[in-house]
């Protein structure tokens, strides 16, 4: 599973990236969402208001910060 923490994922993108990713399940580099997390987007969060997608996205940026091992 890829490193979502502050530090090594969601730190490094810009503000609006991750609720863009929420509702669209793309990555700026173009990549999308795949495997169970492409189920989430299409089933869950894409469907949510751009508040709630905003508010996730906010809580993922609070997290403690793991580093990549």
């Amino acid at each position: 599973m890829p490193n979502i923490t502050p530090e090594d994922g969601i730190g490094r993108r810009r503000a609006g990236d991750p609720t863009y990713y929420l509702k669209t399940g793309f990555r700026p580099d173009g990549d999308v969402a795949g495997g169970a997390m492409s189920g989430v987007i299409e089933d869950v969060t894409a469907h949510l208001g751009d508040a709630d997608r905003a508010a996730i996205a906010a809580y993922l940026s609070s997290l403690r910060p793991i580093p990549r091992q």
